[in-house]
């Protein structure tokens, strides 16, 4: 097989089916939310992505997991690791991932096999009460350490 012909049936980083799979990539998933509160509350507090990649016992595999936290401009910074996004398997292929929700503990919500049942599960984190709890705590925290540093 010639090298003009190998480059053919390898896929290419363009195009309809490359800018869907980028769609629905877990990270990207991901970044819509942290996007969505950098903006909604700008100067206030915001997220971040990390990832973070562990090997299989027999290295053969590595694993890349995905962690969410909200940040806030308090003291020296507080990071709160909301959940995380992992692989249920050692492959390179992004689904089936399973996510890790830390509301007093860790706590498993299952397995998500697309992007869309990624989403909603991500969807359903967002609109907890938990999660609006922490958001108003962490703005009210923002607020006061804002205001009591002014008055130094």
């Amino acid at each position: 097989m010639s090298k003009d012909e190998i480059l053919n049936i390898l896929p290419t980083p363009e195009g309809d089916e490359f800018a869907k799979v980028k769609e629905g990539n877990p990270y990207n998933i991901m970044l819509n939310f942290a996007n969505a509160i950098d903006e909604k509350y700008t100067g206030k507090i915001s997220a971040s992505i990390t990832s973070s990649t562990s090997v299989s016992s027999d290295n053969s595999e590595t694993r890349l997991s995905y962690s969410f936290y909200i940040k806030a401009p308090i003291g020296r910074g507080y990071f709160y690791r909301l959940f995380e996004v992992k692989p249920v398997k050692e492959t390179p292929i992004p689904y089936p991932v399973e996510v890790n929700l830390f509301e007093k503990g860790i706590r498993n919500l299952g397995k998500a096999s697309t992007a869309e049942e990624l989403n909603n599960m991500l969807l359903s984190i967002f609109k907890s009460g938990f999660v609006f709890t922490l958001i108003q705590n962490l703005l009210v925290q923002v607020d006061l350490y804002n205001e009591n540093r002014n008055k130094k």
